[in-house]
């Protein structure tokens, strides 16, 4: 009979988790750094107006690039200070406190309301008349049997 040996000749190949760089070197598009033949596994923006296209650069000279990139260069510095100011507020519309016609409304000034029953009805504003309810509870609608 022949030498046995502890372990299946396949056994060494299987691999629970498959080596990540080697997975992403096969995957990967060379890197777009001149004269690099290493895998491109990491993207860099390609620059300001260009904005969803990018270069694959492997991890170093993706490091070399990002240093330098300035997305501002070439802007004027009103541009760059208006650009600041909208990103305060997430490059989003806004205005003023009291400018909106429906803001002013549904806010009634504190000083004119009045206390008590009335008060509570003049509060709330009810454009549809949802809550507004009979005047008088013999009113209320006949009920059908």
């Amino acid at each position: 009979m022949g030498e046995m040996k502890p372990y299946p000749k396949y056994f060494e190949k299987i691999r629970i988790r498959p080596e990540k760089d080697a997975e992403l070197k096969s995957r990967s598009p060379i890197c777009q750094w001149d004269g690099c033949k290493e895998a491109g596994t990491h993207r860099a923006p390609v620059g300001r107006m260009k904005e969803g296209e990018y270069f694959q650069f492997c991890f170093d000279h993706v490091r070399e690039y990002n240093k330098g990139f300035n997305y501002f260069s070439g802007v004027p510095d009103t541009e760059i200070a208006r650009f600041q100011k909208e990103a305060m507020t997430g490059h989003r519309p806004t205005w003023k406190m009291g400018v909106n016609g429906a803001s002013t409304r549904s806010s009634p000034d504190f000083a004119q309301q009045r206390s008590g029953r009335a008060g509570y009805y003049n509060r709330m504003r009810d454009p549809f008349d949802l809550f507004k309810g009979p005047k008088d509870p013999r009113e209320a609608r006949e009920r059908k049997a």
